[in-house]
C-alpha cells in the first residue's frame, strides 16, 4: 500500500498551505496539492471508508521516501492523532506554531470570508465562551482561542510519540529565514537538506470578491440540497477534481488586499489569556516564546 508516513499536524493559519506546497517541490516528497487538507483522520466520514481508502488518494506517487499527508486539525483533535498512531507509531510530525492571538484573529478573517463566520471577532469570542461545540465542523472553525492553547495539545503529542520523530517550527522564524528553516526540515526527514524551494504564499486570507459565492460554497442551503439529490456529483467527480475545482474558485474569488489589522488593547487582552499556557509551552519546549510573539 500507498499510505503517508510523515505528516504536518499543525497548527491551523499558520502557513500549513505554503510550507506544504513548499514541501511538495522536493523531487523526494510526494505531496499532491489537490488532497492537502482532507481530514481523512479526523473526519468519520473519511477514516470510516478505510485503510484501502486513503491508499487510493496516494496511489500515483513514483516511490518518493517522503509521502506527506496535512490536517491543521490534527494536532487538536486527539482521536486525530490516536487514529495516526494507529497506522504507524513511527512516522514524523511537522508542527507549525504561530502566535495564538494573531492566529485566532487570523482565523477569524479567513473563516468571515468564506462566509461561515457572520459575528464580530469580539462576539465571536464571546460565544466561544458561551458555547460547548458538539458539531466537529464548528468545533474546528469556531474555537479561535481553543486552538491557540498549544501546551495542551503538545502534550499529547509528546505522549503518543517519540520526541525523535517531532518537528516544531515557529512561523516567525519561518518565514523570515525560510531556506534555513526549510534546509532543517529536510533534514530532519533524511533528505538532501540542499534542496533550494521556490517559495510563493497560498492560501492568503484577503477578501473575498463575492462573498455571497463563499457562502454558497461553504454553507448549507436549498439550492445545493436540490443540487445534490439531482445530481449525484460525488459519484461522477473524484475527491481529488471535486478539491480542485474549490481551490480554483475560492483563488478566483479572492482579492488580495491588506488585511485588517488586529487592534492593540485586543492584542494585549488575548495575550494576557494566553500567558499562562504560553509560559507551559516554553518550558515544555525549552524555547522562550515570547522572543518571537510580540505585537
Amino acid at each position: 500500500m500507498s499510505l503517508p508516513n510523515t505528516f504536518i499536524i499543525g497548527i491551523q493559519k499558520a502557513g500549513t498551505t505554503a510550507f506544504y506546497e513548499w514541501l511538495s517541490q522536493h523531487p523526494e516528497v510526494y505531496a499532491p496539492k489537490e488532497i492537502k487538507d482532507i481530514h481523512f483522520f479526523t473526519l468519520d466520514q473519511y477514516y470510516n471508508k478505510g485503510i484501502s481508502y486513503l491508499d487510493k488518494l496516494y496511489n500515483q506517487n513514483g516511490k518518493e521516501p517522503i509521502i506527506l499527508n496535512s490536517g491543521v486539525n490534527y494536532m487538536y483533535e486527539p482521536i486525530a492523532l490516536r487514529r495516526i498512531k494507529a497506522l504507524d507509531p513511527n512516522v514524523k510530525l511537522l508542527i507549525v506554531l504561530r502566535d495564538p492571538v494573531k492566529r485566532a484573529f487570523s482565523a477569524y478573517n479567513y473563516f468571515y470570508k468564506l462566509g461561515i463566520e457572520d459575528l464580530s471577532f469580539e462576539d465571536a469570542l464571546e460565544r466561544e465562551q458561551k458555547s460547548t461545540f458538539t458539531n466537529p465542523i464548528e468545533k474546528a472553525t469556531f474555537t479561535y482561542l481553543d486552538h491557540g492553547m498549544y501546551f495542551k495539545q503538545l502534550s499529547t503529542v509528546l505522549l503518543l510519540f517519540p520526541e525523535k520523530n517531532i518537528k516544531v517550527l515557529i512561523y516567525e522564524q519561518l518565514v523570515k529565514e525560510k531556506d534555513k528553516h526549510m534546509s532543517s526540515v529536510f533534514k530532519f526527514l533524511g533528505i538532501d537538506s540542499n534542496f533550494k524551494c521556490e517559495y510563493m504564499s497560498a492560501n492568503v486570507t484577503g477578501k473575498a470578491r463575492f462573498r455571497f459565492l463563499n457562502r454558497f460554497i461553504n454553507r448549507d442551503n436549498p439550492i445545493k440540497s436540490v443540487l445534490q439529490k439531482g445530481i449525484p456529483y460525488k459519484k461522477i467527480f473524484s475527491l481529488k477534481f471535486r478539491n480542485k475545482v474549490s481551490i480554483f474558485l475560492m483563488k478566483m474569488n479572492t482579492r488580495e488586499t491588506e488585511s485588517i489589522k488586529l487592534q492593540r488593547q485586543v492584542y494585549d487582552k488575548l495575550q494576557d489569556f494566553f500567558e499562562e499556557d504560553t509560559q507551559k509551552l516554553s518550558k515544555l519546549l525549552k524555547i522562550n516564546f515570547k522572543d518571537f510573539w510580540k505585537f
